[in-house]
This record gives structure tokens, C-alpha cells and sequence, in this order.
């Protein structure tokens, strides 16, 4: 318990919530403005979201590295960190790249509970695992509108 009472500690653990929180204000600001000015798809937010957050979150935790020059702080922390990012977002890309009916519900929970090594790998499981008959719809979406996504038993393609 005298390890949290040590002050350099407590100072490094408030930074490090700071530099994410910022980097998390910083990514829902830049991801609404990127997607205003866009006009994306849901998706492309969520992926706006989890770049820039990389990103920012690599730059801010670089900006506090103490005693090393800056471009020494940016190669060892700011490129470290845009790299956990990015690998801590791997399920959500999976379920992204295979088209999951619960794409957004895994960036979710990805979001939220990835940081447990529990929560990181049931959204990986939930992210490569196929949609059951039930879960799958009987449409498609194309640009003239929903559209059957199994033709009629009688027709011929």
C-alpha cells in the first residue's frame, strides 16, 4: 500500500488519467467534427474515433515523458503507445472486417472493458465468430433500397 502513498506515484497515475482523458476528449471532439464536416457513416466515426484516439494518445503521453529529449519522448512513448492503441482496438477491427451484424455492440464493449484482458478477448471471440441462421437478416441493403438477401426458392440466377 506504501507504493500509492509514494507521491511520484500518485503523480505519475494523475498524469497518465489526465493524458487520457484528454486524448479521449480530444478523439470524441475530433471524430463529431471529422464526421460532421464528412458526412460518415457510423462506421467511419468509430474509425475516426479509434485512429485519432491513437494518435492523440500517443502524442499526449509522449508530451509527458520527463527528461529525454523530445524526439527521443516521441519514438519510445508516443509511438509505443499509438501501437497499444491500435492493438487494443484488434476486435473491433475483426468484427469491422468481416461485416458482424453486432459491429458497433463489439466496439462497445471493446471500449469500455477491453482494458481487462477478459473483456479484450470476448470481443475478439464475439468479433470472428459467425452470426447465427436466427441472428442473420433476410435483407440487404443496396442503394435502391432493401432488398432480398436470399432470392426466392423458385427464381433463377
Amino acid at each position: 500500500m506504501s507504493g500509492l502513498a509514494n507521491p511520484a506515484m500518485i503523480n505519475w497515475l494523475s498524469t497518465i488519467g489526465i493524458s487520457i482523458g484528454i486524448a479521449l476528449a480530444g478523439s470524441v471532439l475530433l471524430t463529431a467534427w471529422i464526421g460532421w464536416e464528412l458526412g460518415l457513416s457510423p462506421e467511419g466515426k468509430m474509425w475516426a474515433f479509434i485512429l485519432g484516439f491513437a494518435v492523440l494518445g500517443g502524442l499526449v503521453v509522449g508530451a509527458t515523458a520527463h527528461d529525454r529529449h523530445w524526439g527521443d519522448k516521441f519514438v519510445y512513448y508516443g509511438l509505443l503507445a499509438t501501437i497499444v492503441i491500435l492493438v487494443y482496438f484488434v476486435p473491433t477491427a475483426a468484427a469491422a472486417a468481416t461485416s458482424h451484424l453486432s459491429e458497433q455492440a463489439i466496439f462497445i464493449l471493446n471500449l469500455f472493458f477491453g482494458w481487462t484482458l477478459i473483456g479484450w478477448l470476448v470481443a475478439l471471440v464475439w468479433a470472428v465468430s459467425p452470426a447465427r441462421a436466427e441472428q442473420q437478416p433476410t435483407y440487404r441493403i443496396t442503394p435502391f433500397g432493401a432488398v432480398p438477401a436470399r432470392p426466392p426458392a423458385g427464381s433463377r440466377r
